[in-house]
């Protein structure tokens, strides 16, 4: 749920890219960038989450070089800060956050064992109150498991909403927990914004779940600090 801080940076995002192809034709190959995955597609935002849906997975790293986060179409996301929450690293796909994703990384309370389903309620704990103060509506979460190093490690997905000005902005997201360090949580997050694509948008997300949740790659065998 801590991915969800990210709604107040989505929320202000809007395609920009200039329209100069007709609707269903892909982007020309030469406007696609990392600025606008999208290009020059009648709808920047379906062309983005398309290419999410197509392209194949590689890696890209934190800023110390600790970790290894799995990106679809991985030249055309950017490493960011994220001023609305304490986190480990972060992504966004293009200037218009057609997606983005983040990785926490919290101490376990002392003495507590290493589950990854641990670290879900903890990391939901501490970020519970704090989503309430941004307005962010939260849909039913579901639960189900991803696979990661031969186990299976906890995912939780759902639908949300926040009202913004005179707007409503929704998207899908996902987050998966990790026993990657001793005494330390390690979760996996994506927010996908809908903007009129939101079967796009889970698919997009189902993906992930599905694909990238195996292979998210520590580096380090102890906690990872950024330096």
């Amino acid at each position: 749920m801590g991915l969800l801080y990210l709604l107040v940076l989505v929320v202000s995002a809007s395609a920009c890219a200039g329209v100069t192809q007709p609707p269903g034709v892909p982007p020309s190959p030469s406007s696609v960038t990392r600025a606008q995955p999208g290009g020059d597609a009648h709808d920047p935002h379906q062309a983005a989450l398309r290419r999410q849906l197509e392209q194949p997975w590689h890696f890209r790293l934190d800023r110390d070089q600790q970790l290894r986060v799995p990106l679809a179409d991985s030249d055309h996301w950017k490493r960011v800060r994220y001023w609305v929450i304490d986190h480990f690293t972060g992504f966004r796909y293009g200037e218009d956050f057609h997606a983005v994703n983040i990785v926490i990384v919290q101490d376990a309370p002392h003495g507590a064992p290493d589950d990854p389903a641990a670290c879900i309620r903890q990391i939901e704990k501490w970020a519970r109150p704090q989503l309430m103060g941004f307005g962010v509506q939260m849909g039913p979460v579901s639960a189900t498991e991803g696979v990661w190093r031969g186990r299976s490690v906890p995912v939780r997905m759902a639908d949300a909403f926040v009202d913004f000005g005179f707007g409503r902005t929704r998207l899908s997201t996902a987050w998966a927990a990790y026993p990657a360090y001793p005494g330390a949580c390690l979760v996996f997050g994506i927010a996908i914004p809908w903007r009129e694509q939101p079967e796009l948008a889970r698919q997009v997300r189902a993906r992930w779940i599905r694909e990238a949740v195996p292979l998210l790659e520590p580096l380090t065998k102890k906690r990872p600090y950024r330096k």
